[in-house]
């Protein structure tokens, strides 16, 4: 007997009840337990390090995985095919420059420091303002 609630399959092969792995937008990963689903998303109850349950979230089911190791290798995979993607977008010297200024702008934390002496390098040796 099947221990499925929903009225609708969830993808690969999970079932309420299931333990499962995802990466949130940060690349961080986690794992849980599915208590729930819809088919746009999971309810999964959160592990925390020390095994304890903590706080549900919904998550999109094509992005979880029943094995860490699954998860993982999918995680990798995706990774190179955008870094294939990101490579052929860069031509040149200047290029790169100003791919990896983007880059460093877009995150949370900028350091200032470096901010300056990158633009003071890329203006000096490649006539680049960036």
């Amino acid at each position: 007997m099947s221990k499925r609630t929903t009225p609708f399959p969830l993808p690969n092969g999970i079932d309420i009840g299931d333990d499962v792995w995802w990466y949130d937008s940060f690349d961080m990963l986690h794992n849980g337990t599915v208590t729930g689903g819809m088919e746009e998303y999971l309810i999964i109850k959160e592990k925390r390090k020390n095994g304890a349950l903590g706080s549900s979230i919904g998550w999109p089911p094509e992005a979880c995985f029943r094995t860490k190791e699954e998860c993982v290798e999918h995680h990798q995979e995706q990774i190179y095919q955008k870094s294939l993607e990101l490579k052929d977008q860069i031509a040149d010297v200047t290029g790169l420059v100003k791919f990896m200024w983007q880059q460093m702008m877009s995150v949370e934390f900028i350091d200032e420091p470096a901010c300056l002496a990158v633009r003071a390098k890329a203006k000096e040796l490649l006539k680049l303002e960036l």
